[in-house]
């Protein structure tokens, strides 16, 4: 019973979290999003490590992020600023980026694979087993 009721839905919503968090990569792969700068502004340091953070200010100006992160470019010295597009995720992307999209798809596709196996596999077999 432990694996239906509970790993399995825990795998699909941990399936549907990385399906909503891949929502804004695939967005900006395809264009989509407000294009604006992005300047570089601080170095921020946690214990996953260092990353590079700046406020986006969109073309028209309606849109002002602070704190956040340009993926798929290296370091940019502070006050430097790059071409970025926000589609409204933690990051902005470059115009054009094709980046790293297909981990999260990909991450969320398998999940969906193992949940279903996890909900089912082991619970046939216990049926089984308890079954002789």
């Amino acid at each position: 019973m432990f694996w239906r009721g509970v790993v399995g839905p825990v795998a699909l919503l941990l399936c549907a979290y990385l399906a909503y968090e891949s929502g804004p990569v695939v967005a900006a792969r395809d264009g989509d999003g407000r294009s604006g700068v992005w300047t570089a502004d601080a170095v921020v340091c946690t214990h996953h490590g260092c990353a590079q953070a700046g406020d986006f200010l969109s073309a028209d100006r309606t849109d002002h992020r602070a704190g956040v992160r340009l993926a798929g470019i290296g370091f940019v010295p502070a006050g430097g600023a790059r071409a970025a597009v926000d589609s409204g995720g933690d990051e902005v992307y470059p115009p054009g980026w094709s980046g790293w999209w297909h981990y999260p798809v990909g991450a969320a596709l398998v999940g969906v694979v193992v949940a279903l196996w996890l909900w089912t596999f082991p619970v046939r077999v216990l049926l089984r087993r308890r079954a002789r």
